[in-house]
């Protein structure tokens, strides 16, 4: 028994009245028909919006700024070395610098602090801090310090404060630091926890 037939909207051929397609022009039967689109431009859209969906997130990286966003703390002093973790939030590349620890001495002019900084040796495997990494453990030790630093050790005072701090700077160039804030005394022995010789040597004629 041959279905029933109905003539096809586009181009007149009969086809069968439940059919969704014309074989002959492809055209929809149903409410399709009506956009005025044939399977060949429904295949183009498709493929174009593949395209799209793959360029458009390359263009968005582009012409994106982008930015380290370095975040960091104080761990603690570990045997000699002040330990830090650093962690980079950012889509760009920050790097860490130097470090120092500043002494804020009494003995200026009308009670007033003196501040003095001394470089520390920075150990760190790479100072890059990569994005969308674990952070990193950055130390700084006393090891090859400025003499300077462990004569002014002899001269701090109970009360004479230190900061010390761990620099690095963001992709676009601004500053980045982490500090620590606390008493000198025990600070700057834990710093000079392996220089201990060279302290001894020096205590008996400190550099001036």
């Amino acid at each position: 028994m041959r279905p029933e037939m109905k003539s096809c909207r586009a181009c007149g051929s009969p086809v069968p009245q439940s059919a969704v397609l014309c074989a002959k022009c492809h055209n929809y039967q149903d409410w399709r028909y009506n956009i005025g689109v044939g399977q060949f431009t429904l295949a183009l859209l498709t493929a174009l919006f593949s395209v799209i969906g793959l360029v458009v997130p390359i263009i968005v990286d582009t012409i994106t700024v982008k930015r380290s966003d370095l975040i960091g703390s104080f761990v603690g002093f570990r045997k000699g070395r002040a330990v830090f973790l650093v962690q980079n939030a950012g889509k760009a590349p920050g790097v860490i610098v130097d470090g120092l620890i500043v002494l804020d001495q009494s003995g200026g002019p009308n009670g007033t602090k003196l501040t003095t900084g001394f470089s520390l040796t920075l150990e760190a495997d790479d100072q890059t801090i990569i994005p969308a990494t674990s952070a990193k453990t950055v130390a700084l030790t006393g090891d090859g310090v400025n003499p300077k630093l462990i004569a002014a050790a002899y001269g701090v005072r109970a009360s004479d404060d230190c900061t010390l701090r761990l620099n690095g700077r963001q992709f676009d160039g601004s500053p980045f630091a982490v500090e620590t804030r606390s008493l000198c005394v025990g600070m700057i022995n834990t710093i000079l926890y392996e220089n201990a010789q060279q302290i001894y040597e020096l205590a008996k004629s400190p550099p001036k």
